[in-house]
């Protein structure tokens, strides 16, 4: 289990990039989302390298991951709404939204909310 300590982002990223790697890290790895049961599996931060993108890379990835044994219920948490490559290869592989998220100042960021994705395949 992911037990992140800020002392120690702290001491390898320096006072205030540590701390904000910190709360980063803790918010988005820690802690299950609502009503997550033992068949639930989360995929978190999905990429691929530019020079790779476009090939089947993810859509391999993700489709070898969705078929193995032990869950039916996948969760993709926090998408940027303009992320279009990624809902699109989510939506293709059956996932489908199941909240937005407004994030406050993400205009700046060039978005405006997090889209969660679910996917849950027969028992």
């Amino acid at each position: 289990m992911l037990r992140p300590r800020s002392r120690e982002f702290r001491s390898h990223l320096g006072p205030v990039h540590g701390t904000i790697s910190h709360l980063v890290v803790r918010s988005q790895f820690m802690g299950a989302p609502d009503g997550a049961g033992d068949d639930l599996t989360e995929i978190g931060f999905v990429t691929t390298a530019p020079a790779h993108q476009g090939r089947g890379v993810a859509t391999a990835l993700l489709t070898h991951l969705l078929a193995l044994p032990g869950h039916r219920v996948y969760v993709l948490r926090d998408i940027k709404d303009t992320n279009a490559a990624a809902l699109g290869l989510y939506r293709k592989l059956g996932f489908t939204p199941y909240r937005r998220r407004p994030v406050r100042f993400a205009r700046r960021a060039g978005f405006s909310e997090y889209v969660s994705m679910k996917l849950e395949q027969p028992g």
